[in-house]
């Protein structure tokens, strides 16, 4: 089970959904100016969104995910994302982000990080 999400995970949560918005927003080939056009925000709202500094409402991430042609759960981090430690959930964010990779490839690679994510006093000594 996934550790309960702490305070700095939700500062996450934000971090982890700029990243997403800005890599789908870069694989649909539109500038930030032209994805605050559709959605009704100012282009300095998408930046600070994509750094994670602004908290969008749901209804801005519906209307990101329609633009950009994507689900809004490739845009969402799961519990379990937010839970890995700094740098794995990056990793994680882009194998579920990867348009190029299967499904059965993505469930590799994210058992292949979590069996990585063993801290070193559970590992065997052996």
């Amino acid at each position: 089970m996934a550790a309960k999400p702490t305070t700095p995970d939700v500062a996450r949560l934000y971090a982890v959904i700029g990243e997403r918005v800005a890599q789908a927003r870069d694989r649909k080939g539109i500038s930030q100016e032209e994805l605050a056009a559709q959605i009704g925000v100012s282009r300095a709202s998408v930046t600070q969104a994509e750094s994670g500094n602004q908290k969008l409402p749901l209804q801005s991430l519906y209307l990101i995910a329609a633009v950009l042609g994507v689900a809004i759960g490739d845009l969402l981090p799961t519990v379990n994302d937010l839970s890995l430690p700094v740098g794995q959930a990056d990793i994680v964010a882009r194998v579920n982000s990867d348009p190029t990779l299967s499904d059965d490839s993505r469930v590799a690679l994210r058992a292949f990080f979590d069996r990585m994510a063993v801290p070193q006093d559970k590992k065997g000594n052996g």
